[in-house]
């Protein structure tokens, strides 16, 4: 999420509320999933989607699997658009989020899943807090931040995994 994002990534499809609701391009709604906001926002999606998509798909198949993803990625611009109309977004981070809850809910106490989110959620939080560290615009360093938050409520959701049964407690303390 960019707020403020023009240029190339406006002409190529990113997501706003003016361009989608006003002047009727409705295919930004699934386009501005595949544009990213810099090679950091790039490479964290690969790994994150790389780590959850086989499990999903398997599980779901691949039509499910595409529906599923892109539907939640969809759902995440329309709900920004209407809370934030001011705003504009590129990247699937929504999707692939979601594909992480998903993949968590199947796999309770797996222990090799639960410890290789756990390190996906440590390098999340690094460097979101390092990036805003070293951001001199505020709009950046706001970005960075919600990645660090990304990542500590993916700790939650990894604890959540690694206590099996009993993972709801972790899932209440994240959000609580």
């Amino acid at each position: 999420f960019l707020l403020g994002c023009q240029g190339r990534l406006g002409e190529m499809g990113s997501m706003s509320f003016e361009k989608v609701f006003h002047a009727g391009e409705w295919w930004r709604l699934f386009t501005h999933m595949y544009l990213h906001g810099g090679v950091v926002h790039t490479l964290i999606n690969i790994a994150a989607l790389l780590f959850s998509a086989r499990a999903v798909e398997k599980k779901l198949g691949v039509r499910s699997f595409l529906l599923v993803y892109h539907g939640i990625a969809i759902l995440d611009a329309l709900i920004l658009c209407l809370l934030y109309p001011g705003s504009t977004s590129v990247g699937a981070s929504a999707g692939i989020f979601g594909l992480i809850v998903i993949c968590s809910r199947l796999m309770p106490g797996n222990e090799a899943f639960g410890n290789a989110l756990l390190i996906l959620a440590s390098i999340t939080m690094f460097l979101g807090a390092l990036l805003a560290l070293f951001s001199v615009d505020l709009k950046r360093t706001l970005a960075c931040s919600s990645m660090s938050q990304i990542g500590f409520i993916t700790v939650g959701l990894a604890v959540m995994v690694l206590l099996g049964e009993h993972g709801s407690f972790a899932a209440y303390g994240s959000v609580m």
